[in-house]
């Protein structure tokens, strides 16, 4: 019995023994895979390594080279196509054309050779059968002793006289009426305001049939100086920053020449005549104008006031194309003691190379001039408009009846934005054009 007793202690002895054995095995186990699992996360963040953790520890960041984009080339182009009927057997513009003449005291010479040489022009009118109408004005917006009919942007030349018809009926008679009324005399403003004139003229014949919507209307200036205006903003800017200064330092410096010379400790010069300041004041104000004209900075002078001035112009059109000025001045100052370059025309310049007219030289063969004026409104009246500059020569393609043309067929104008058939190549009537070009967007 007692030896029974004793089998069931070791026994239950044993038993407990193992039970605790297997629980701290457990235990071990859990503990050991606890630690694995860790060692392992440790790993994976040394070999693959989360954004987060890359964006904390890279102290550089990471830069990706892009390939560089040419400002030039880079705004995409948008295609504009422009569609024309062959309404009939030839192209036939209209031209409305208004001639702004100076009317000031060194004119008379410059009138009469433009007079001498018009039946130049006359001959491209009539021989090409070309609808226009002319009207003439002057550079003066207000003067004493001119007329009231030579200012203000009033119509120096009866209604209807300078026309086609006119030109049909008799040539001869047309271009002496012309050269009557052209020469408009030298009592005129030496303020000369061919753009305002031009202006005064627009408000004036708004109610009237004289600028016709579907035709060119041609703005021709012939002056022998600069915008009055931009040459009065150059002085004033001149006058209000440097006169005062440059006055009292000429005064200092003839002062002291004058007592060196005297030798003479009372002498006053508030008591001198201002003669000798005045002159070298004058000398001063030319050369000073001149350099506030062409400075750099101020070169957007002519831009601004011809931006001002042609918005009325401009806004006659549904096409801005069909609006051109066409400048007769000083391309560059002239060089005669008489002038400065005060009058070299930035203005008039500046509106013919927004609108694309021509820039035509004052002092050069006005027989080769009008030539040459005849000769584009001739090609002008020939051809179809575009309504926006294409990027290149290259972009245009030329597409009647669904078939596209050679470029040989034809001649593109950028300058002008117009395309002009060859004579050998000219589609038939009734004819549907196309013309497709890139334009900037």
């Amino acid at each position: 019995m007692k030896r029974q007793i004793t089998k069931l202690i070791l026994m239950s002895l044993a038993l407990t023994y193992l039970v605790s054995c297997q629980q701290d095995g457990e235990f071990f186990q859990k503990e050991t895979f606890g630690l694995k699992k860790e060692k392992v996360a440790e790993k994976e963040d040394e070999t693959i390594p989360s954004d987060n953790s890359k964006q904390v520890d890279d102290e550089v960041p990471v830069v990706i080279e892009e390939p560089a984009i040419d400002d030039e080339k880079s705004p995409i182009p948008i295609i504009q196509i422009d569609r024309f009927l062959m309404s009939s057997q030839e192209i036939k513009s209209k031209f409305d054309i208004l001639w702004v003449i100076d009317n000031s005291g060194s004119m008379a010479d410059n009138q009469e050779r433009l007079a001498q040489n018009f039946q130049i022009l006359a001959k491209y009118f009539v021989d090409s059968d070309i609808d226009f109408k002319m009207a003439i004005t002057t550079t003066s917006m207000s003067c004493s002793k001119c007329e009231e009919l030579k200012q203000d942007g009033n119509q120096v030349n009866p209604i209807g006289s300078l026309t086609l018809a006119k030109a049909k009926e008799n040539k001869d008679q047309f271009v002496s009426d012309f050269q009557q009324y052209i020469s408009v005399g030298t009592n005129g403003s030496g303020s000369e305001q061919a753009l305002k004139t031009m202006n005064r003229f627009l408000d004036k014949q708004k109610y009237t049939d004289f600028f016709r919507e579907d035709a060119y209307t041609l703005v021709i200036i012939l002056s022998d100086e600069e915008a009055f205006t931009l040459k009065e903003k150059a002085e004033n800017l001149f006058e209000n920053g440097l006169m005062d200064a440059k006055e009292l330092e000429l005064k200092q410096e003839i002062c002291q020449i004058k007592e060196n010379w005297y030798r003479q400790e009372y002498f006053d010069c508030s008591e001198q005549q201002n003669d000798d300041i005045k002159e070298l004041l004058k000398d001063f104000k030319q050369q000073e104008i001149k350099r506030i004209l062409n400075k750099s900075e101020n070169a957007n002078f002519a831009k601004v006031y011809v931006e001002q001035e042609l918005s009325s112009l401009l806004a006659l059109k549904p096409n801005k194309n069909l609006a051109k000025v066409h400048s007769i001045v000083h391309l560059e100052a002239p060089v005669q003691p008489e002038y400065s370059d005060e009058d070299k025309a930035r203005a008039y310049l500046e509106a013919s190379r927004v609108t694309g007219g021509k820039q035509i030289s004052l002092t050069g063969d006005f027989s080769d001039s009008l030539k040459d004026l005849g000769q584009g409104i001739v090609e002008l009246s020939k051809s179809f408009l575009l309504t926006k500059v294409p990027l290149s020569l290259e972009s245009v393609s030329v597409i009647v009846d669904g078939k596209l043309v050679s470029s040989e067929s034809y001649t593109l104008s950028l300058e002008d934005k117009t395309i002009l058939f060859h004579d050998d190549a000219l589609p038939g009537v009734g004819s549907k054009i196309e013309v497709k070009y890139e334009i900037k967007e």
